[in-house]
This record gives structure tokens, sequence and C-alpha cells, in this order.
């Protein structure tokens, strides 16, 4: 039955959400410059409520709510007031101490290392390397998907390699469906330019990500990533992102795929 009424749910939710976004102004232009409401993160959102309230496919207590509210808000404040500038974290940090001014963008990225750490305190259990390094994947991993999250489809396509197989093999066939469909459907209103993602969106979804690795990925797997995420993190300090997409083939034909505009 669950798989008969998510996809209509979340279908009826992208539907009037991004509609309310449109009428409250709460756009953005996207990479072609047309203006598209960031909010497919809320539908995200709404979906992971209604999940954690009713349905739990999803590994969502109340510690990974927390964690999953806290991101998402803090995204969504970027979305709202943040400014273009400055660009990563190093330029965040050098706006604050040459010119004592807070970012948006400096406040997300504490906020976020708060909830993690909060997250990690009160429900981890294991070895301190072990902790460290869930404490980086569930910081930086939202971040990485930030930074991923300049054309349709990038983020839904990383996460879906990334966590689909840790899902399906740990958690079983419905769960990895669900999550097949979500990423499928939002995706899809991502490329038809519905809505986009946002710093909300794409946090929220890393977040998720990296909780469902937590849930059902091994260490290694989860080292694995982390070290992703930690490399992505280093390069977009030292150059465009985009740009390597662009320039390496593999990966450039892989990101073109299935973007409809």
């Amino acid at each position: 039955m669950e798989l008969l009424i998510i996809p209509l749910v979340i279908i009826v939710l992208n539907h009037f959400i991004s509609r309310l976004f449109v009428k409250k102004g709460w756009t953005v232009n996207n990479y072609t410059g047309l203006k598209i409401p960031y909010s497919i993160g809320t539908v995200l959102f709404v979906v992971v409520t209604l999940d954690a309230l009713f349905y739990r496919m999803f590994p969502v207590g109340p510690w990974e709510y927390f964690y999953l509210s806290f991101v998402w808000i803090l995204g969504l404040i970027d979305d709202r007031v943040g400014k273009a500038h400055p660009k990563g974290i190093k330029g965040h940090f050098r706006l604050f101490l040459e010119k004592k001014e807070v970012s948006t963008g400096l406040i997300k990225a504490a906020g976020v290392a708060a909830a993690a750490t909060v997250y990690i305190l009160f429900n981890f259990e294991g070895a301190l390397y072990a902790g460290l390094t869930v404490l980086l994947l569930l910081i930086l991993f939202p971040h990485s998907m930030n930074l991923f999250d300049t054309k349709p489809l990038r983020v839904w396509k990383i996460i879906f390699l990334l966590t689909f197989w840790p899902v399906i093999t740990k958690a079983g066939v419905i769960t990895a469906v669900c999550l097949a469909l979500l990423i499928l459907i939002l995706g899809s209103a991502e490329s038809r330019i519905q809505g986009m993602l946002g710093d909300n969106g794409a946090m929220l979804a890393g977040a998720l990500g990296a909780l469902l690795l937590l849930h059902y990925a091994g260490s290694l797997y989860i080292l694995a990533v982390t070290l992703f995420t930690v490399i992505v993190t280093f390069l977009a300090e030292k150059i465009s992102l985009q740009a390597w997409v662009e320039a390496t083939p593999g990966i450039k034909h892989l990101d073109q795929f299935g973007r409809l505009k």
C-alpha cells in the first residue's frame, strides 16, 4: 500500500508547495537564468516528516529528525536571506576575520557542525575514531551535496549511487523502492524545472543520505564516503567543481543523463 500512497503524496505536495513558493516570491535564478522556486527541499522535508510520523520507511527517530530539521532550517535561512558571496568555507571565515561580518554561510556551517555533534553525543556508541568519522560524514555530506547542486539531478544521482546498495541489502526491497521513487519523482520535478532543491534541499538530501549510510552501510563503506566528502570539500576550495565535471568526459555524460532542460 505504501508504494501506491507515497508517490501520490509526493506529487501532490510538490504541486502545492511549488505554487506556494512562486506566490511568495521564494525563487532564485537557475543556471539558465530562469526564476525557479527552491521548493523541492521543503517537499522533501514534509515527506521525511510524514514518513517519521506514519510510515517509518526511513531510519528517522527523534535524534535523526532533530538533525535533519536543523540542517533543513539552516539551508532555508541561507536561501531566504543569504548572499551569493563569499564562496567556500575559507571565504566565509575570511569575511568574519577581516570584516567581523557573520555570513549566513558561516552560520550554516557552524550550525550543521553543532547539530551533528549533538546527534553524535546523544545517539552514537562506538570507538572514538568511528565517532569522528561519522561526525565528519554528518557535517560534510550535506556540504558536499550543496557544492554539487549547481545543475538539476546532480545531487539525486550521487545520493542514489552512494546509498541504494546499502539500503536494499540491509533495509530491504520496500525501503529501497521507496527511496528510488522519492528520488525519481523529485528528480523528475527538478529536471522539468518545476522547482529546485536550493541550499535547503541539497543539504537535507545530503543529511538524509548520511543517515542512510550510518544505519545501513558498513564501517569501511562509511569511511570511503567520508573520505569522498573530505576530498570534495578540499577541491571546492581550490577549483570549480562545475568546470571539473564539464572537463571529465565520463562524469560529464553521467551528469547530463536524464536532464530534460
